[in-house]
């Protein structure tokens, strides 16, 4: 009976210890749990705080952006509303009256150098070529300060193409002249009239092509 007795104590003994180190396990485990739990709660806690951030900044840089964007557009539309308005229209004015002017001086040139043939007759063509190319070279010089100087401005590579333009067709205006002037057939003073009024027209329209494909006032 003792005997017994001694191993249901023993018995209780060991399952008392056995569910008090289980117990401890387990308090351990829930503690450890509890733990991991608040770590990720505050980690999470903290990225979402940081999204917020991240979403805040990250809408203020569009706005900030696109009021930027929209500034830039203003400006830009107000910069080709002025080019337009105030230096293509003006400079198709300019180049309508040099072209017209250049076009007069060449055919007054050309009759004179017809009647000179005609008439056989000897002109003073020194005096007769000193007053020409004084014309000329005033006509060229003043259209060219006028049509590029606004262009100097905004655009300045823009309007040292421009001026290089003009010089050509001074070049060629000058030497077409000479020809004439020199020229005694009256069948080649009308073919080289024809060809710089050919050359006066076409010079014309590159011009204003250039103005409107290649004037950017934006870009200085």
């Amino acid at each position: 009976m003792k005997k017994y007795s001694t191993i249901i104590v023993i018995t209780i003994i060991f399952f008392i210890i056995l569910n008090t180190v289980n117990y401890s396990f387990a308090s351990e485990n829930i503690v450890n749990v509890s733990i991991v739990r608040d770590t990720f709660d505050k980690v999470l806690e903290l990225f979402n705080i940081l999204m917020v951030i991240l979403n805040f900044g990250f809408v203020i840089f569009v706005f900030q952006n696109e009021r930027k964007q929209n500034k830039k557009e203003e400006v830009k539309k107000y910069d080709e509303y002025w080019y337009n308005k105030f230096i293509i229209d003006n400079n198709i004015i300019i180049l309508d009256t040099f072209f017209s002017a250049v076009n007069s001086l060449i055919k007054n040139i050309s009759m004179d150098i017809v009647s000179r043939n005609d008439e056989k007759k000897e002109m003073e063509i020194l005096e007769y070529y000193e007053d020409t190319f004084t014309k000329w070279t005033n006509l060229h010089n003043e259209c060219k300060s006028e049509f590029c100087e606004k262009i100097d401005v905004i655009m300045p590579n823009f309007a040292m193409e421009l001026r290089m333009d003009f010089s050509k067709f001074q070049d060629f205006i000058s030497n077409k002249i000479n020809e004439l002037l020199l020229c005694k057939d009256n069948t080649i003073v009308e073919n080289t009239k024809t060809e710089i009024l050919d050359k006066s027209n076409e010079t014309k329209k590159e011009f204003i092509k250039k103005l409107y494909l290649k004037g950017k006032p934006n870009e200085k």
